[in-house]
């Protein structure tokens, strides 16, 4: 217990009395400045008790901080209409407490009341409760009790610091539909927790609130949410599936650090930012859709994880140090946006899979290290002119570049050399051919002649709206030194066909 509690001054003010066959429990209280009791102790050690709605004809209003601590004995507790509020650690360390009955008219219920009472199975609530422990002690109200499930009530606004922390035994929970916040630490710890879900009214989840319930596997977060804190969820490492319904615009660090198990996530648009290392090392992850409205992406936010695809939305204007780092052997394709100015040291280092990447021409300075060790990256292509590299860009921790990359660069654009930046600088310029005899249809397949420089690499994509237009590859191709022929034999299919060229 916390050098903090301080021992109670009890003074005996109730004449003990018996009736056969019962003792009346003896209470000890003082007297609030409205002239009702707070009951601050008890002096018998029966099993069974109910603390009364008035002594002596005076109204009993509340029952004081630690007012039963470490009396043993109580086994059931039945607290009568009338009081309002229960002060802190007031059943605290009660290791026999099984059963607790509150009235309605209770509102607040203090920091730490039932801590450590893990024989606690049972508690019941009335509908007035609006604060659960809202003292900021990372022990609070239901602090490594024996609770296997509860209720909050609708009526509840906050759940404050360590609410239910170390709940061993808690497997279910149903979070009141009102409740506004959900307090650090509230359900940190609870080990066998399966499930939850944050009802749309909450706006706020606490730092480490979810964080080492290593049996929770599902979680949806509601529409309001636009804060989660630092580790709200980290290591919770059964959770396959996080559903995120809101736009959440404060990510605190590692908000989801070690889920390893984590799947799927899914954000809502709103969404802003992803902070730094909010998905880090989960190694599980493959699949997680950017919504347009994020800015930024935050240092390490997706590092080490299984991404396949990445698409960066229209709109990002930075990717963070470390974002996408060592999600080796998964992340095969990555979309930047022309709206991206910033890629961050050691952005992609280590995604070994990644065999190419087109830089926009917005981009103008290349963090040292951000492909460091892309062994494989085969083709970079760049939309503007020549940008500064840093340290080791494109380079290896075992010296020098990778010896296949090739850097392609656009029409019009400056500073390009035959060995910018040590690596082979070609001209990226394929372009279809009208007048050569070989446009138009053929043998049942619309075509024509494609020319450009040697070794350049392109896919042919096709559309139907370019008012609205959805791409489809149809072919990827190289040239070298003759002219391509491309034809497309379903041509026939649809009213009208545009094509264009594009990097693999």
């Amino acid at each position: 217990m916390k050098a903090r509690l301080k021992s109670l001054q009890i003074s005996l003010f109730i004449a003990l009395w018996t009736l056969p066959g019962t003792v009346l429990a003896q209470f000890t209280y003082t007297t609030n400045e409205d002239g009702s009791l707070n009951i601050t102790g008890y002096t018998n050690y029966i099993g069974v008790i109910v603390i009364p709605s008035t002594i002596n004809g005076t109204a009993v209003t509340s029952i004081g901080a630690s007012a039963f601590y470490l009396n043993y004995f109580l086994t059931n507790v039945t607290v009568n209409e009338g009081i309002s509020s229960i002060g802190d650690f007031a059943f605290a360390g009660e290791q026999g407490l099984a059963s607790v009955t509150l009235p309605n008219t209770v509102t607040t219920l203090g920091n730490s009341i039932f801590w450590e009472c893990n024989h606690l199975t049972n508690v019941i609530v009335g509908n007035a409760l609006t604060n659960i422990g809202t003292a900021y002690d990372p022990e609070g109200t239901f602090y490594r009790t024996g609770l296997t499930h509860f209720t909050i009530p609708d009526t509840v606004l906050t759940i404050g610091s360590g609410a239910f922390e170390s709940c061993l035994s808690l497997t279910n929970i149903t979070i009141g539909s009102n409740v506004l916040e959900i307090g650090p630490w509230a359900f940190d710890n609870c080990v066998i927790l399966a499930s939850v879900t944050v009802p749309n009214g909450v706006t706020t989840i606490g730092d480490n609130a979810f964080s080492l319930c290593s049996n929770l596997k599902n979680a949806t977060i509601g529409t309001r949410v636009s804060a989660i804190g630092d580790s709200a969820f980290e290591l919770c490492v059964a959770m396959t599936n996080v559903t995120i319904l809101g736009g959440v615009t404060n990510w605190g660090d590692d908000a989801f650090l070690n889920c390893s198990d984590l799947q799927s996530v899914s954000l809502a648009d709103g969404t802003t930012t992803i902070g730094n290392d909010a998905f880090s090392d989960c190694s599980k992850l493959a699949n997680c859709l950017i919504p347009n409205t994020v800015t930024s992406i935050g240092d390490g936010a997706f590092s080490s994880t299984a991404l396949t695809n990445v698409v960066v939305p229209e709109g990002v204007i930075s990717i963070g140090n470390g974002a996408f780092q060592n999600c080796e052997r998964f992340l095969t394709n990555v979309a930047l946006p022309d709206t991206l100015t910033y890629i961050g040291t050691n952005a992609f280092n280590g995604c070994s899979s990644l065999v190419s990447i087109t830089i926009p021409s917005s981009v103008t300075n290349l963090a040292p290290g951000a492909f460091l060790n892309t062994t494989f990256l085969y083709g970079i292509y760049f939309t503007g002119n020549t940008p500064t590299l840093g340290t080791n860009a494109f380079g290896s921790d075992f010296g020098g570049f990778p010896m296949s990359a090739t850097l392609y660069y656009l029409p019009g654009t400056t500073g390009w050399s035959p060995s910018f930046g040590g690596y082979t600088d070609i001209l990226w310029n394929p372009q279809a051919q009208t007048g050569d005899g070989f446009f138009g249809v053929s043998s049942n397949a619309f075509g024509f002649n494609i020319t450009g420089s040697s070794n350049v690499m392109f896919v042919v994509e096709a559309c139907t709206n370019l008012a609205n237009p959805v791409w489809q590859s149809l072919g990827t191709y190289t040239l070298n030194g003759s002219p391509v022929h491309f034809s497309d034999a379903q041509w026939t299919n649809y009213p009208g066909r545009y094509y264009r060229f594009s990097s693999p």
